[in-house]
């Protein structure tokens, strides 16, 4: 890092913020720390002025860590977060990573160890090149839920509502209505399947869906699944495919978070790979070009070469000729004054070199 970095850090314990404080002082002058002790004197100073890297507690008065994330995520502001937990706040850290923390870090002993390495990498770039992409997982969601089974529709709906608030459910039990109902041009960030339908099944919806041309990510949930199933759902371009265990639910969130961010870099990639597929075709129609107008210039060179050459030539033989007849004028020149001087009579010609007459 050659400039100095401004961290924020949002927190209320100010035996902790002391903490964070000492441990960031180990790296000198490389940072600047200012602190926040609730969410909403943070936001306000996030309007006026973003920083680097925030450092974010979850037990706020007021506004909890979460909510803060949220706004974040709501005013779309970029920058890495790193969330700071309780012992026993787990959850919430995984929760907080689904919404967009780079990262979290549980206040216990370790944290002295923990805590300077993650804001490094951090700052030295890891984030940079997720941002620059867009990769910041979504704010707010939108899940297609294709489930007949009503008990776990409603367990996993009252999860996402308790838990993951920002993925909104769409639950539809039938299927004949799922394309009826995207026809509607709903925005659907991810699909989630249950494999064995009473009217069909996940993969065969799977393969209606994009046929259709329908793109988002599916995450496939099944009570009794085998590897076939599992590879085939895979292959028709399922991200996950989760399980119906006593805890799927609560991995639920975090599958679709990251199905949704493996898809939106897939869909980069392919972007840029199409991009770069249409330069180098371009790249090459200009080689091509370029190499027939040079072939044309070096005809064209030769030709000129080849009259040049011959000019050269009709030049040299003139002036052969001329010399020629010079000289041989120069020669009778000579033989008159000869043969006057035999007469005795003075030369006609003074210099018989001379041109004059």
């Amino acid at each position: 890092m050659d400039t100095i970095k401004r961290i924020l850090l949002i927190e209320d314990n100010p035996k902790d913020a002391a903490l964070v404080k000492s441990i960031l002082s180990k790296k000198g002058s490389m940072f600047t720390l200012d602190v926040a002790s609730t969410g909403e004197k943070a936001l306000e100073m996030m309007n006026t002025s973003l920083p680097d890297l925030v450092l974010l507690d979850y037990n706020l008065p007021g506004m909890d860590g979460l909510e803060v994330l949220q706004r974040i995520g709501r005013n779309k502001w970029q920058m890495p977060i790193v969330m700071l937990t309780g012992s026993g706040d787990e959850l919430v850290a995984a929760e907080a990573i689904k919404q967009g923390a780079a990262d979290f870090v549980t206040k216990n002993s370790n944290i002295v160890s923990t805590l300077l390495p993650i804001i490094q990498k951090l700052l030295e770039g890891g984030i940079d090149a997720y941002k620059s992409v867009g990769m910041f997982i979504p704010s707010q969601m939108n899940v297609l839920y294709v489930e007949d089974n009503i008990n776990d529709a409603e367990l996993i709906q009252r999860h996402f509502v308790k838990y993951s608030s920002h993925i909104h459910i769409t639950w539809i039990s039938d299927t004949g209505k799922v394309i009826e109902m995207l026809k509607s041009n709903v925005s659907i960030d991810c699909a989630l399947l249950d494999l064995r339908l009473i009217q069909t099944n996940a993969i065969a919806l799977m393969k209606d869906l994009v046929k259709t041309g329908y793109k988002f990510p599916f995450v496939v949930i099944t009570g009794k699944g085998n590897e076939e199933s599992a590879v085939a759902a895979m292959k028709l371009g399922a991200y996950d495919y989760i399980s119906k265990r006593d805890d799927y639910i609560s991995k639920l969130p975090h599958a679709i978070e990251m199905a949704v961010l493996k898809f939106r870099k897939d869909e980069m990639n392919q972007k840029l790979r199409q991009e770069l597929i249409e330069l180098n075709a371009s790249l090459e129609q200009k080689v091509q070009t370029r190499t027939a107008e040079l072939i044309v210039e070096i005809s064209e060179r030769k030709k000129a070469e080849e009259e040049l050459k011959k000019r050269v030539n009709e030049l040299q033989r003139w002036y052969d000729a001329t010399l020629g007849r010079e000289n041989r004028v120069v020669d009778l020149k000579k033989e008159v004054n000869e043969l006057l001087k035999q007469a005795g009579k003075p030369p006609r010609y003074s210099n018989p070199e001379s041109q004059e007459g």
